[in-house]
Parts: C-alpha cells; sequence; structure tokens
C-alpha cells in the first residue's frame, strides 16, 4: 500500500468548507454569495486536538471557549485563511463532536496538510 493511501484511510472525520466567493449582481455592483462547490462538503479528515478550552477564571460571567483545533487532510485541497470551517468527529461511523471557527493558515507536505481551526463560543 503507498504511504499517501495509508495517511488517507486515517481520515475518519469529515469537513466541510464555507467560503464566499465574490458575483456580479445585476444591477452592475459586485457582492458576496456562499461558494456551492460540492466538494467543499464531507471532505475527509483526521481532527486532533491542539489547545483545549480551559476555564476562565478571571470573568466566570462570560466564559468563551478558546479552542484550537488541528485538522489534517489531503494537500490537494484547497484551503484558505479564515474559511469558515465545520469539522464533525467520528468514532465508529457515529458522530460524537462538531467543532465550528476558521481556519489559520494551512500547512501544506508532500502527504497531508495541516490546518488549525480557532474555535471561539460563548459557554
Amino acid at each position: 500500500m503507498r504511504l499517501s493511501k495509508y495517511v488517507s484511510n486515517t481520515y475518519k472525520d469529515k469537513l466541510t468548507i464555507i467560503r464566499y466567493v465574490k458575483i456580479d449582481n445585476d444591477d452592475g455592483t459586485t457582492g458576496e454569495t456562499q461558494d456551492p462547490s460540492p466538494e467543499l462538503v464531507d471532505i475527509p479528515c483526521r481532527i486532533s486536538m491542539l489547545k483545549p478550552d480551559e476555564r476562565d477564571t478571571v470573568t466566570p460571567d462570560v466564559d468563551e471557549c478558546y479552542m484550537r483545533v488541528k485538522l489534517f487532510l489531503d494537500p490537494h485541497i484547497e484551503v484558505k485563511k479564515s474559511d469558515k470551517l465545520i469539522a464533525d468527529q467520528y468514532l465508529g461511523g457515529v458522530k460524537v463532536q462538531t467543532y465550528e471557527g476558521r481556519a489559520g493558515k494551512p500547512f501544506i507536505y508532500d502527504l497531508a496538510q495541516e490546518v488549525v481551526l480557532l474555535e471561539k463560543t460563548n459557554a
């Protein structure tokens, strides 16, 4: 088995990329719309925790969730910095967790790429 095939076999999780593209409106102005490309949905990936959320002891009334999740995926998938990412983690074929946030700048290797998902929510 080729090494790239072995690496891709570890991608049990799924990633959706939400990206906005510029369009020309009928009235001559430009706008933005969500990219409808089907290749941006259900992309096989591997989720790894980079920095778990830590409890805010300074302002307990507003306990915001700050997490960094590392995603591994095929190096041919185009991920742009600030793309909105939705990553679903699966265990035994069952979705157990969803992470939602913005993409950091991808780091591309020969066999894979790493993308850090920055998640910020209010707990």
